[in-house]
């Protein structure tokens, strides 16, 4: 009697099962454009280039400036108190230094009145007294920060902090990629092995199904049966398990992508740009690359700030000699209207020498000696540091060789059971095989090959990313200008 094939159609409204599928592209892109894991970075950034900037305060001008009236003096020194005695006091400063050389300048100015001071004996009055004083004195120092040594350091230590705090950022960046891309590989992979464990599901109820059928008709032992269900049982707790690592890893993206809420509709990950993903660069040139390295050129602008401190240590093994010239321009008068019109009748001018150095300058030559001692050992951990990444970097590209050689090898491995299953079928199909529990075994081969495909990807993916971070090979160019 011939078998006859009912097929039912059944059409289901496709956004019943709508699915939003999400590159790694543009899960980076909507990470990078709409949450706060890159802006965190950048500001923290920018903070540090802003505060970095405080050298530029060498420069300024310090103004400064005071002023007092008393009214009421009680006369030191005898039994008289001026009730009406008032004495009033200005001053003003402004202060200058010159990096570049190491001057200082200074310009004071100061104004002073005594007016109604009481007699002091019977016979004798106290005049009123009117000031002004202008005093100009230049500093010129010949021993330390001669020449501006030492006031140049600031400037030239901000500089190299700009440049340890851009390779600050782009390692932290490089490392926060780096984190995001594994998080969606996690969620990438445990969705492509549900989809294989769902499949391998189906095929043990097939094949438990098929037993059953040949033990009812005595053509199966008992064993056989309870092998099937055995396999049938396991398959499910699998899929419960990957269920519940997929709704874990998109629990982590969902939350990576900082959603208020759980997603309405169900994104899932696709193999759009991990497919055609490769490392342009060979190791030589890889190599070539690592001294250029973010963590190593924060290990080298750490040196040069240490070759700065032993400048400035060096420099202060010299005695503090300093030479100043001072002029000063005034006028005392006992009429307010004459400190104008006399400025200038007092004049003087002062120069000279100050020194000053502690006899065996114990301490400053072991700050210098510690200070040359740090920088040695700094270069060392420089060393040692390149080392270690040229070796991690060898062995990544190692590694990812010997995958790239046995996901070629497990692709031969899985044609090959294509074809086998192919070959089973079409013989059951022809009824030159008794059995249909032959094209279910070849089947569940070819999935289990795919599952074995699938880690290896996930695996050589894994080792480009760790090599993406490491060589900056980053999906972005990052953007300082805002």
């Amino acid at each position: 009697m011939p078998i006859k094939r009912i097929f039912i159609l059944i059409f289901i409204p496709a956004t019943l099962f709508a699915t939003d599928y999400l590159s790694v592209s543009s899960y980076l892109t909507q990470i990078k454009d709409t949450t706060t894991h890159y802006s965190q970075l950048k500001k923290s950034y920018s903070n540090h280039v802003l505060s970095n900037t405080s050298y530029l305060s060498l420069n300024d001008w310090l103004i400064t400036g005071s002023g007092s009236t008393t009214i009421g003096v009680d006369i030191e020194g005898f039994p008289v108190y001026g009730e009406d005695m008032r004495i009033t006091q200005l001053s003003a400063s402004a202060q200058k230094q010159w990096v570049k050389t190491g001057t200082r300048f200074s310009a004071e100015s100061s104004f002073g009145q005594s007016v109604n001071a009481p007699n002091l004996f019977p016979s004798f009055s106290n005049p009123d007294i009117n000031s002004l004083n202008l005093t100009f004195t230049v500093f010129q120092p010949i021993g330390q920060n001669a020449g501006g040594v030492l006031d140049q350091l600031p400037e030239q230590r901000s500089r190299v902090n700009d440049r340890f705090f851009l390779n600050q950022y782009l390692d932290e960046v490089s490392l926060l990629e780096r984190q995001l891309i594994q998080i969606y590989l996690d969620w990438y992979q445990a969705a492509r092995s549900l989809k294989i464990v769902m499949a391998q599901l189906q095929q043990a109820e097939s094949q438990s199904q098929l037993i059953n059928r040949l033990y009812k008709k005595g053509a199966a032992e008992s064993i056989a049966k309870i092998q099937a269900q055995q396999n049938l049982e396991s398959k499910k707790y699998l899929v419960m398990q990957s269920q519940e690592l997929l709704r874990t890893r998109k629990l982590a993206v969902q939350t990576t992508l900082q959603l208020s809420k759980v997603s309405r509709y169900n994104f899932w990950p696709t193999d759009t740009g991990l497919s055609s993903w490769v490392i342009a660069l060979s190791l030589n040139d890889a190599l070539a690359r690592v001294p250029t390295l973010p963590s190593l050129q924060q290990l080298a602008a750490t040196i040069e700030q240490q070759k700065l401190t032993v400048l400035e240590k060096q420099d202060k093994l010299k005695p503090d000699l300093d030479v100043f010239i001072s002029q000063s321009i005034g006028s005392k008068q006992q009429n307010i209207n004459d400190i104008f019109s006399k400025y200038g009748e007092n004049k003087g001018t002062s120069f000279g020498v100050t020194y000053s150095q502690f006899d065996e300058n114990t301490q400053s030559t072991i700050d210098y000696q510690y200070a040359q001692n740090e920088l040695s050992r700094l270069e060392e951990v420089y060393t040692t540091a390149l080392h270690n990444l040229e070796g991690s970097v060898a062995a990544l590209y190692n590694q990812l060789g010997s995958v790239n050689q046995q996901i070629t090898q497990l692709k031969q491995v899985n044609e090959l059971a294509q074809q086998y299953a192919a070959e089973e079928k079409k013989k059951y199909l022809m009824g030159r095989s008794q059995s249909q529990f032959f094209v279910l075994q070849a089947q569940d081969q070819v999935l289990m090959t795919k599952l074995n495909l699938l880690n290896l990807n996930i695996r050589r993916w894994s080792i480009m990313n760790q090599l993406n971070s490491i060589l900056q090979l980053g999906w972005f160019d990052q953007d300082l200008s805002s």
